[in-house]
């Protein structure tokens, strides 16, 4: 497993128990999580709301973990029909690819 790979499954798994934890915080009923679950936009199972404290969340645990500031929200990326808040895969490519881009 190369290291870039190995970066974005544990970003990705990391990701998952964020949206996990914040779902049961804010009384949100999910099924199964999964890589490809809509995050935003038809059948996303966010509320503007709730993106926004994914967002945040999600850069400070990047930031705790591996010590890189990736400002997604600063992105205008981010509001692309396909951007990176488009599932929790393409969320975690976005970070993983931030931190590449930085220097592990």
């Amino acid at each position: 497993m190369t290291d870039e790979q190995k970066i974005f499954d544990e970003i990705l798994a990391g990701l998952t128990t964020v949206l996990e934890d914040l779902l049961k915080e804010n009384f949100v009923e999910a099924k199964e999580i999964k890589s490809d679950t809509p995050l935003v936009g038809e059948g996303g199972l966010l509320s503007s709301f709730l993106v926004t404290v994914l967002v945040v969340a999600a850069e400070g645990w990047i930031e705790e973990r591996y010590g890189k500031s990736v400002l997604l929200s600063e992105d205008p990326a981010v509001l692309e029909p396909e951007g990176p808040l488009g599932d929790l895969q393409r969320l975690a490519r976005y970070f993983s690819e931030a931190i590449q881009r930085q220097g592990k």
